[in-house]
């Protein structure tokens, strides 16, 4: 028997690349700290990925226009202090480091519109999705954990959520609550299945028709 569920415009077995960081893309990429230090106000993207870099005492708030900022594949066991002073950023890569959780001064981040936490240690997830809904501008959130755990059902918080990246090796389940959310326009993910709850929902302000 098909069911037909509309959920998004597209589920992926890959994530996309989102419009926001394609934009960014087409700016100078600065692979360096010390060589973006020389001249800050002209950095907008930073791309830190794969390095072992030590952020004590460094001063974030000198980079006013960073837009894009990359610690993916850092090890990082917490966030640098500091980067909540980056007023313009938009889109920041926490990618496989080893974060267990957000710091509070996270939600200054207001212009924050894509958050990547692929491959996280995030152990609270309920408490960082608590934390992401304070920030009003956030429309894309890729979340893959290492430990198995159920997406929370405070995920209908996120209510200027546009897109959600997930995978089915981490996230056991997406509540029924997700279906609240005003402005999502796309579930990604890879090798997911479709919650039960969902089937012959034809309308949940989403637009791509999936027979299962």
């Amino acid at each position: 028997m098909k069911a037909i569920l509309k959920i998004g415009y597209v589920l992926l077995a890959c994530f996309t690349i989102s419009a926001i960081a394609q934009e960014i893309n087409a700016k100078k990429v600065f692979q360096s700290l010390e060589e973006a230090s020389k001249s800050p106000t002209e950095v907008h993207k930073l791309s830190l990925e794969g390095q072992q870099i030590s952020f004590e005492n460094f001063d974030w708030s000198k980079f006013k226009n960073l837009e894009f900022l990359s610690f993916k594949n850092d090890h990082l066991k917490e966030l640098p202090k500091g980067i909540e002073a980056l007023a313009n950023l938009k889109f920041l890569d926490l990618s496989g480091n080893e974060l267990t959780q957000l710091p509070d001064s996270f939600t200054n981040l207001q212009q924050l519109e894509e958050l990547r936490l692929d491959h996280s240690s995030l152990v609270n997830l309920e408490k960082t999705i608590g934390a992401l809904a304070l920030l009003p501008n956030l429309k894309r959130l890729h979340l893959v954990t290492i430990e198995e755990q159920n997406l929370p059902e405070n995920i209908s918080k996120l209510t200027h959520l546009e897109e959600l990246a997930v995978h089915q090796k981490s996230i056991r389940k997406i509540p029924v609550p997700i279906k609240e959310l005003p402005h999502l326009q796309s579930v990604q993910s890879k090798n997911y299945r479709i919650p039960p709850q969902f089937l012959g929902q034809q309308d949940i302000n989403f637009g791509f028709a999936i027979k299962l």
